[in-house]
């Protein structure tokens, strides 16, 4: 074995030592070589990854900055840069500094008529050639940042995020079923004047973006309209802010379509729209506020009937509203109980149509107004109603708006007084009021001979009516409530359905319901023989559709596929005797084309049809309201089927003591009015004439004539 040398001797006593204890010269060199050899390369790599790291933070900081700050930016790094190269270009060339300096600067950013050829000296050649590259890059950094910036916003525009800068505008907060409609109601012929409502049409809704813009550019196409879209929940603040709603001139909140919680945010919205418009620059500028609300619950009377509506959080909030809110707020119960309607127009045809045209935007139809009653001295000493509605030649008077308790008062007593401040409500086709000749409409007119023809007139009995149900799958309840008021004791009722009504009993086909017979059938709306046996050739009306089908789509085919069957047994079997009257329910529109080709394209022969569309009556009201808000409880009372008193029907001339001509339209008003009805207008054949001038003479010589009449239940 070697013996060991001095050196691993020494080795060996040291690793024995105890770690206290220092062995000779060790210690100090040990230390020396682990602190004072490794931190100066530590602290310099250090030092330059947190300069590089503050560097990158101060470059993201400028980037993301605006574009003006970034050309700051820019200017502040180039214009040392071009200062120097110029001071160094004079030096080389003897030139003046200011020359040299201009002569960079246009090498740079490449000015019109700069040169990089004309250099005499290598150096200045090869600087002004440095300084071309460097205006290379510079360029395009700065060609970067402008295009960058402009596709930014181009994309903020798109997807919405830009608030926008827009006043007097009108803002449709939501989105359902409603909402094409009334968007292209508004787009087409609106009621009024559309400035009204605003200059533009602002949509915000929580719907993907692309399929907003895609149904609100197909619904408005054509009309000529500027609207503009952002997607948001309009129970949110920062959303509101985002479509300017504190300067809009006219709001319409839609009910939401399947939410749970639809009244908590209609509320959340409105309390939005108070609190952005506390500014004193909002609260300067009128605001209309429209707030749809299909599902007003009807608080007992205690008397088993229906009493007055239930406060909603939406008329919490309107009693709340401060006088400096400047802010119109407006409630529409537009729920119209589509059953009793139903029930009506099968009952009395035309009935649906005159409520289209009344509460929808139809080319061509009267709409209501609400007028000032009185000029002059008059007003002090106030006149009856009578009196107020013989004023006006060109419009029909339906009520009036009270002045003291702010009250809707429909075909009114003509014995009540009207004073100062008072409003009328008429149906015209004019919004410029023409007064009675001499007036007043009665003037020329023999009232005790109208009163004596009236009291001589026989009223025709009702007679029972045949109707046929293709295709209702809920309960018949309110539909057979309908039927008890407007067809006469007797009439029969067949129910063709492959799913049995929750009403009839299990194995039971028949029921009686206050002397009108309802009998079911089980099959299925394809199945036309069962269409034959059912009697829909010889029935008086037939009634095809589902209004609570919660599939739009898939009713309007079943309702399509019922209307074909029904067109096909008429084509074969009514060879004589007066066709069926149909009436059906369509969800869409769209669906009217069709149906309308069944009935003309199809035919041999001619069934009349009323083709009834909830969404459009709705929608309808909620833009007539939009224009004139006073007009609400009016047209809840007319449409909506929770605070129903007055409602419209259909009279035969013969109740009046008329036939034939020579009979003029102030003349059947004063008729109708001794019978405590307001008449509106009338049909003599196909023909519908509402708010006709007091001097025109209807006909009534056909067995389908009718006069239109407003009157109580």
């Amino acid at each position: 074995m070697q013996p060991a040398s001095a050196a691993s001797r020494a080795a060996a006593a040291a690793a024995a030592a105890p770690p206290w204890h220092c062995v000779g010269d060790l210690s100090p060199p040990f230390a020396s070589v682990g602190i004072g050899n490794v931190a100066p390369s530590f602290r310099s790599e250090r030092a330059f990854d947190v300069a590089s790291h503050k560097l990158a933070g101060l470059l993201q900081q400028v980037l993301s900055a605006h574009i003006f700050v970034k050309i700051v930016c820019l200017i502040m790094v180039g214009a040392p840069v071009i200062y120097l190269w110029g001071c160094l270009y004079a030096a080389i060339t003897g030139a003046p500094v200011s020359l040299g300096v201009f002569k960079v600067y246009t090498v740079v950013l490449r000015a019109p008529g700069a040169r990089v050829t004309e250099e005499t000296s290598l150096a200045a050649a090869l600087l002004i050639n440095a300084a071309f590259i460097t205006g290379m890059f510079t360029f395009a950094v700065l060609i970067g940042l402008v295009s960058e910036e402009i596709k930014s916003r181009l994309s903020a525009v798109r997807r919405g995020n830009i608030p926008l800068a827009m006043t007097d505008h009108t803002l449709v907060l939501g989105w359902n079923r409603q909402a094409p409609l009334l968007l292209r109601q508004i787009g087409t012929s609106c009621h009024g004047d559309s400035r009204v409502l605003g200059r533009q049409i602002v949509v915000l809704a929580d719907r993907d973006r692309d399929e907003l813009d895609a149904d609100v550019s197909q619904t408005l196409a054509g009309s000529g309209l500027h609207y503009v879209t952002r997607r948001g929940a309009p129970h949110s603040a920062k959303d509101l802010e985002t479509v300017s709603a504190a300067h809009a001139k006219t709001v319409i909140l839609l009910h939401p379509d399947n939410d749970e919680a639809a009244e908590v945010h209609k509320t959340a919205a409105l309390l939005g729209l108070q609190s952005c418009r506390s500014h004193p620059s909002t609260t300067m500028r009128r605001q209309r506020v429209v707030v749809q609300n299909p599902d007003v619950p009807v608080a007992d009377n205690g008397k088993g009937g229906a009493g007055t509506l239930k406060q909603t959080t939406a008329s919490v909030v309107q009693r709340l509203l401060p006088p400096a809110a400047a802010m119109k707020l407006v409630e529409v119960n537009g729920n119209r109980n589509m059953a009793r309607l139903i029930a009506q127009s099968a009952v009395q045809p035309g009935v649906s149509t005159i409520l289209g045209q009344i509460a929808m935007s139809a080319p061509g139809a009267p709409d209501f107004r609400v007028i000032p009653f009185l000029e002059g001295s008059d007003q002090a000493a106030g006149v009856s109603y009578q009196e107020a509605r013989r004023k006006l030649a060109n419009a029909v008077v339906c009520g009036y708006i009270s002045h003291s308790d702010r009250k809707t008062y429909l075909n009114p007593a003509d014995s009540q007084v009207l004073r100062s401040g008072d409003k009328l409500i008429v149906l015209s086709h004019s919004c410029k009021m023409q007064p009675a000749p001499r007036g007043s409409t009665a003037a020329g007119l023999d009232l005790v001979a109208l009163q004596e023809q009236l009291e001589a007139a026989v009223t025709p009995a009702s007679l029972p009516k045949s109707i046929v149900v293709v295709g209702w799958s809920g309960p018949l309840r309110e539909l057979m409530m309908g039927l008890c008021d407007f067809a006469a004791p007797g009439s029969e009722v067949t129910v063709i359905s492959p799913q049995r009504p929750p009403d009839f009993v299990e194995h039971d086909t028949h029921m009686e319901v206050e002397g009108r017979s309802v009998h079911f059938v089980e099959a299925e709306v394809t199945d036309r023989e069962v269409y034959a046996k059912a009697g829909v050739a010889t029935a008086h009306a037939v009634v095809l559709g589902d209004v609570q089908a919660e599939d739009a789509k898939q009713s309007d085919a079943r309702m399509l596929t019922s209307l074909l069957m029904v067109q096909d047994v008429c084509n074969t079997s009514c060879t004589s005797g007066k066709p069926p009257h149909v009436v059906a329910c369509l969800q869409h529109s769209e669906t009217v084309a069709t149906a309308n080709h069944i009935l003309k394209a199809l035919a041999k022969t001619r069934l009349t049809a009323e083709l009834l569309q909830p969404g459009e009556l709705v929608s309808g009201m909620l833009l007539q309201v939009a224009h004139e808000p006073a007009l609400a409880p009016a047209l809840s009372e007319l449409i909506d089927s929770c605070v129903c008193d007055n409602e419209l029907y259909l009279r035969r001339p013969e109740r009046y003591g008329l036939s034939g001509p020579g009979t003029s339209f102030a003349a059947v008003e004063e008729l109708a009015r001794f019978r405590g009805e307001s008449a509106l207008g009338y049909i003599t054949g196909e023909q519908l004439f509402l708010a006709p001038p007091s001097d025109s003479a209807p006909h009534f010589s056909s067995k389908d004539s009718r006069i239109i009449v407003l009157a109580r239940k």
